[in-house]
C-alpha cells in the first residue's frame, strides 16, 4: 500500500436473546507510511512438494519492492541451512511500487536425511531486508540393495491392516550376534510406490557383542492393498540380514468412491498407530570360505 488514509469497514451480525438477528458496522479510519527503502518476499512457489535427497529443486520467488525508493543491487538466497543447501543471486534492481519473479535451483545434498527442514529465504542490500521461511519435507530414498541369496534370506513377517493416508511406526529389534562391537547401517527399500513418506530411524546402530537397538519405520500409505518393505542391514559394503514386512493397507473412506491423495502432515504428526514387529526366529548365520576353512562371521536379527 502506498502513503495515505485509508479506511476499513468492520461488521457484526449476531442473534441475542428476546431481541433476534442484530447488525453493527463501524467504520476505522488508519494511516499508511511506506519506508524509504523496503523489500518483501510475497510468494515462494517450489517445483516439487516432496523433496528427494540428492536431487534438485527450482524455487520461484516472488519479491516486492514496497518503499519509496528503487532498491539497488539486491542479493536473494535461498537456503535450507539445515543440510548446507544453499543458492543466491544479485539483482540488479527492482524500482519502486515493482516486483520480480526470480527463479533459483536449489541442491539437495544427497546425505541429507529424511524429515522436516526449514526452507528460509533472504532479500538483503544496503538499505533493506527481507525473510521469508516455511516448512519442507525431505525424503532420502533408499540406494539400491543387491541380495545375496546365498548369503542372506530376508525373513518374512506381517504386521496388522493400516489405512491409507494414516502414518504408521513399526518398531524393529537389532541384535548384533557376533563376538566383536560392530556399526551396523540400516536400510529402507520398497516403499517408493506405495507411500508418500517413508523413513527409518536410527540409520546406524552401534552395538556391542549381544547386544539390542530397537529402530522405526515410518511410513505413510497412498496406495491400497497387498504391500510390503524390506529393511535391510549392512556391515559396511557387506549385507548381512533382512526382513520383508507385508502390510495390508484399508483403503480410507474419501477413496472408496472417488481417486483421492491423500495430504501429508508437514509436522509428521502419525496417528497413533505403532506396532511391535517382534522377530524371534529371524536370526541369520551364514558361512563363508575363508583359506579353505568355513568360519561363522557376525551377524544380525531383528
Amino acid at each position: 500500500m502506498k502513503d495515505g488514509s485509508y479506511n476499513v469497514l468492520l461488521k457484526a451480525k449476531g442473534k441475542l436473546s428476546g431481541t433476534g438477528t442484530r447488525t453493527a458496522q463501524a467504520e476505522i479510519p488508519f494511516t499508511v507510511e511506506q519506508e524509504d527503502y523496503s523489500a518483501y518476499v510475497d510468494e515462494v512457489t517450489l517445483s516439487s512438494e516432496k523433496l528427494i535427497a540428492g536431487t534438485s529443486v527450482d524455487v520461484a520467488v516472488k519479491l516486492i519492492n514496497n518503499g519509496k525508493n528503487d532498491l539497488e543491487d539486491l542479493k536473494l538466497t535461498v537456503e535450507v541451512p539445515e543440510v548446507y543447501a544453499k543458492q543466491s543471486i544479485r539483482i540488479q534492481s527492482i524500482e519502486q511500487d515493482n516486483e520480480k519473479l526470480i527463479y533459483l535451483t536449489l541442491n539437495i545434498p544427497e546425505d541429507a536425511s529424511s524429515g522436516i527442514y526449514t526452507l528460509k529465504v533472504t532479500a538483503v542490500n544496503a538499505e533493506a531486508s527481507a525473510l521469508y521461511t516455511q516448512n519442507i519435507e525431505v525424503t532420502k530414498v533408499a540406494p539400491k540393495v543387491v541380495e545375496n541369496k546365498d548369503k542372506v534370506t530376508p525373513t518374512t513377517v506381517s504386521m496388522p491392516s493400516i489405512k491409507q493416508g494414516q502414518g504408521a511406526v513399526v518398531s524393529l529389534e537389532v541384535t548384533n550376534n557376533g563376538d566383536a562391537r560392530k556399526t551396523y547401517s540400516v536400510v529402507l527399500g520398497g516403499v517408493a510406490d506405495w507411500t508418500s513418506s517413508a523413513r527409518v530411524e536410527p540409520e546406524a546402530v552401534a552395538l556391542n557383542a549381544g547386544d539390542s537397538k530397537t529402530v522405526q519405520v515410518y511410513v505413510l500409505p497412498k496406495e491400497a492393498g497387498d504391500r510390503s518393505f524390506t529393511l535391510y542391514v549392512k556391515d559396511g559394503a557387506e549385507l548381512v540380514s533382512a526382513v520383508q514386512v507385508n502390510v495390508k493397507v484399508a483403503a480410507s473412506q474419501a477413496s472408496a468412491g472417488t481417486v483421492a491423495t491423500p495430504q501429508i502432515n508437514a509436522s509428521w504428526m502419525f496417528a497413533g498407530l505403532v506396532l511391535l514387529v517382534a522377530v524371534v526366529a529371524g536370526v541369520l548365520l551364514y558361512r563363508k570360505e575363508n583359506g579353505g576353512q568355513k568360519k561363522q562371521s557376525s551377524s544380525v536379527y531383528y
